[in-house]
């Protein structure tokens, strides 16, 4: 379903980054993959989202974006994958441990020691992929595995991937998927694209008035005309999946 999202006014300021928890886990491979958790606020749990940054990034692409799942009754776990970098006023701590970063696709290795982990701290709730732009692509890769997660969020996908086909992935894709793009014609047919082969209905689509690259359009620093019309398809999206 496409969907343009129109700007209205939302008051929803990013909360304060209250509890924050540094977490630190392993891959499969023994890479240690480093980590923040932003606990959720009230009694009941509505799930686990796991947050994977764009290019260039690390956890802290997250940190008005967290606090805002966390106060919706989500924990948000926050990951510094091994592809990235000291963007958005953070230090990437897995790269600095490795003593360098790597190309994109061996990262999907850390985005499952995230998965890893949410299902084994909190087993029996949904649990929610979140990308941003590289990152994106690589939670198609891991939505497309049988019984991965519950749903997933894809912000400005593509085919970022050299040797993996985000199209195949998405055709087999069998959980609600949010896909949304910065509003500009080389991201929005990307995204087409990928919707065309997704089993129909699972797909929402949205296509901002204000955007930016990945996560960012939730951002007010990054995105101040849109970031709040924004969060209103998101939320919608949450609430849907995990009620």
């Amino acid at each position: 379903m496409w969907i343009r999202a129109i700007c209205l006014a939302l008051s929803l300021a990013p909360l304060a980054a209250g509890a924050q928890t540094p977490l630190a886990l392993t891959a499969a491979d023994g890479v240690t993959v480093f980590a923040d958790l932003y606990a959720h606020d009230g009694a009941r749990l509505r799930g686990t989202i796991l947050l994977f940054h764009q290019a260039g990034g690390n956890a802290a692409e997250y940190a008005t974006i967290a606090p805002v799942l966390a106060g919706m009754g989500f924990d948000a776990i926050a990951i510094d994958q091994r592809s990235g970098g000291d963007a958005f006023g953070g230090t990437n701590r897995t790269i600095a441990a490795l003593g360098g970063g790597t190309a994109y696709e061996p990262a999907l290795a850390d985005l499952r020691a995230a998965l890893d982990h949410a299902a084994a701290i909190a087993p029996g709730h949904p649990i929610i992929l979140w990308g941003s732009s590289y990152s994106a692509a690589l939670t198609l890769i891991l939505a497309a595995e049988p019984g991965a997660a519950d749903a997933a969020l894809a912000f400005s996908p593509g085919e970022y991937l050299p040797t993996l086909s985000v199209g195949d992935a998405a055709a087999r894709i069998a959980m609600p998927v949010y896909l949304t793009a910065d509003g500009s014609g080389r991201e929005t047919a990307a995204v087409a694209d990928i919707a065309a082969v997704i089993t129909a209905g699972l797909a929402t689509v949205i296509v901002p008035d204000a955007g930016k690259h990945g996560s960012s359009n939730l951002i007010p620093a990054a995105n101040p005309d849109g970031w709040q019309a924004n969060w209103l398809p998101v939320t919608a999206f949450l609430d849907q999946v995990a009620p």
